[in-house]
Protein backbone atom coordinates (compact mmCIF):
# COMPACT_ATOMS: atom_id res chain seq x y z
CA UNK A 1 0.00 0.00 0.00
CA UNK A 2 1.21 3.18 -0.55
CA UNK A 3 1.63 5.99 1.94
CA UNK A 4 1.33 9.54 0.74
CA UNK A 5 2.50 12.69 2.78
CA UNK A 6 0.14 15.09 3.84
CA UNK A 7 1.59 16.62 6.75
CA UNK A 8 3.76 15.62 10.18
CA UNK A 9 2.46 13.10 10.99
CA UNK A 10 -0.55 12.67 9.21
CA UNK A 11 -1.18 10.25 5.78
CA UNK A 12 -3.45 9.00 3.62
CA UNK A 13 -4.28 5.35 3.29
CA UNK A 14 -6.76 4.28 1.14
CA UNK A 15 -10.09 5.39 2.85
CA UNK A 16 -7.95 5.57 6.07
CA UNK A 17 -6.04 8.15 7.85
CA UNK A 18 -2.51 7.40 9.60
CA UNK A 19 -1.66 9.66 12.46
CA UNK A 20 1.07 9.13 14.96
CA UNK A 21 -0.08 8.88 18.39
CA UNK A 22 2.73 8.86 21.60
CA UNK A 23 5.68 7.45 18.32
CA UNK A 24 3.19 4.79 17.10
CA UNK A 25 1.08 5.07 13.90
CA UNK A 26 -2.51 4.52 13.80
CA UNK A 27 -5.57 4.78 11.35
CA UNK A 28 -8.57 6.82 11.51
CA UNK A 29 -11.49 7.56 9.15
CA UNK A 30 -10.93 10.84 7.30
CA UNK A 31 -12.48 14.10 9.22
CA UNK A 32 -12.18 12.38 12.71
CA UNK A 33 -12.39 15.07 15.86
CA UNK A 34 -9.78 15.08 18.39
CA UNK A 35 -12.55 13.73 20.55
CA UNK A 36 -13.30 10.69 18.22
CA UNK A 37 -9.52 9.61 17.93
CA UNK A 38 -9.37 9.83 22.07
CA UNK A 39 -12.83 7.85 22.44
CA UNK A 40 -11.73 5.32 19.96
CA UNK A 41 -8.28 4.97 21.66
CA UNK A 42 -10.19 4.70 24.78
CA UNK A 43 -7.57 7.56 26.13
CA UNK A 44 -8.17 8.99 30.00
CA UNK A 45 -9.46 12.15 28.52
CA UNK A 46 -8.51 13.89 32.01
CA UNK A 47 -5.26 13.36 31.69
CA UNK A 48 -4.67 13.59 27.83
CA UNK A 49 -2.71 16.48 25.83
CA UNK A 50 -3.29 16.78 22.28
CA UNK A 51 -0.59 18.12 20.32
CA UNK A 52 -1.84 18.64 16.96
CA UNK A 53 1.11 19.66 14.51
CA UNK A 54 2.78 21.75 16.83
CA UNK A 55 -0.23 23.36 18.37
CA UNK A 56 -1.71 22.08 21.90
CA UNK A 57 -5.28 22.16 21.61
CA UNK A 58 -7.83 22.83 24.62
CA UNK A 59 -9.94 19.87 25.50
CA UNK A 60 -12.86 22.66 24.83
CA UNK A 61 -12.26 22.51 21.10
CA UNK A 62 -11.79 19.04 20.81
CA UNK A 63 -15.03 18.09 19.72
CA UNK A 64 -14.92 20.45 16.42
CA UNK A 65 -11.35 20.40 15.88
CA UNK A 66 -10.97 18.32 12.65
CA UNK A 67 -7.69 15.54 12.23
CA UNK A 68 -7.40 16.32 8.25
CA UNK A 69 -4.63 16.35 6.04
CA UNK A 70 -2.98 19.90 5.30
Amino acid sequence: MNEVPISSGLFVLGQMMLVTINGKESDILPDSTIQDLIRAKKLPENIVIVDLNGSIINPENWSNTYLRPD
